[in-house]
């Protein structure tokens, strides 16, 4: 599947995922393109030679960044449009992958797909709560200097 088909599939889902969560009008577009934004991101990357953690990371930092930028601008909660902008970093695949080499009982299957799997996870998390904390410093930094 081409990269474009990719990220306008992620673009289309994150905005399905969006309307779950009741977003309307311009903020579900705004969410759809979180998502696709993600998962191009994600491409160019993996294709840049990235590991997956630091892809992961790098993408999750992005996709956080991204959805308080747009949160802040719109006056509407960050999750609206982080919640869509993770959606297609989940590792659904790696994770069924993960599963399926557990039940076959194939350990060196289940090594791969699980340390891959674990990975991702690790990436997503710690790419998210640096890029929250960042804006979060920034946020207390410029209301105690005004000038800021």
């Amino acid at each position: 599947m081409s990269a474009w088909v990719k990220i306008l599939l992620s673009a289309l889902s994150a905005a399905g995922i969006g309307l779950s969560f009741r977003i309307r009008g311009k903020n579900l577009w705004l969410a759809g393109l979180c998502g696709g934004v993600t998962r191009g991101v994600l491409i160019v990357l993996g294709n840049a030679g990235l590991s997956v953690f630091a892809t992961t990371l790098l993408a999750a930092g992005l996709a956080s960044l991204l959805g308080q930028i747009l949160a802040q601008v719109r006056r509407v909660p960050p999750n609206y449009f982080i919640y869509a902008a993770i959606l297609p970093m989940l590792p659904g695949g790696q994770f069924y992958r993960t599963m399926a080499a557990l039940v076959a009982r194939d350990r060196a299957a289940f090594l791969a797909a699980g340390s891959q799997t674990l990975l991702t996870v690790m990436g997503m998390s710690i790419g998210f709560v640096l890029s929250s904390t960042a804006v979060y410093y920034l946020h207390v930094f410029r209301e105690r200097d005004p000038k800021a």
